[in-house]
């Protein structure tokens, strides 16, 4: 549980801290600086949206919202993109390039198809309770009291 609220905390703070991380150490540690820099320049905004929008369809979620930690697959990718994407900082490997690609992908493929399965369960059991009469809503305070109703046009002079 730990963990999954660790990266739970830190995915809108990795959406900002990557891809300067990335910007950074290419800089510093690449032998090629020219043109392979000037990619990064174009490919961090594009992580940093990325990774604000995979953010965001996790936190849209109920259950990771109730619960402040996301799901055991949401960990695993999560965790592997964002250490891929720190050893993308330090080691120039095409290979590890294509790994930090193919993560976002299927982060993104993740989150999406994990918030339209919980969404489509809630609007299930939505719709099986009221077809059954099953419905309780959690916004009305319970009576207290005597509860009077007043009817339209009986008014005592």
């Amino acid at each position: 549980m730990l963990f999954r609220r660790a990266i739970y905390l830190a995915m809108f703070p990795a959406a900002v801290i990557l891809p300067v991380w990335l910007i950074i150490t290419r800089g510093i540690v690449a032998n090629d600086v020219g043109w392979t820099f000037l990619i990064y320049l174009f490919a961090c905004p594009v992580l940093f949206v990325l990774l604000m929008i995979i953010g965001g369809l996790v936190r849209a979620r109920k259950a990771v919202r109730v619960a402040k930690a996301v799901s055991w697959w949401d960990a695993g990718v999560l965790g592997a993109l964002y250490l891929a994407l720190l050893a993308s900082g330090i080691f120039a490997i095409p290979a590890l390039a294509v790994a930090d690609v193919a993560l976002v992908i299927g982060a993104f493929w993740l989150v999406g198809w994990e918030l339209i399965t919980e969404t489509r369960t809630r609007v299930t059991t939505f719709v099986n309770n009221l077809e059954t009469g099953n419905i309780q809503s959690s916004n009305v305070p319970p009576a207290r009291g005597p509860v009077i109703i007043i009817e339209p046009g009986t008014r005592e002079s």
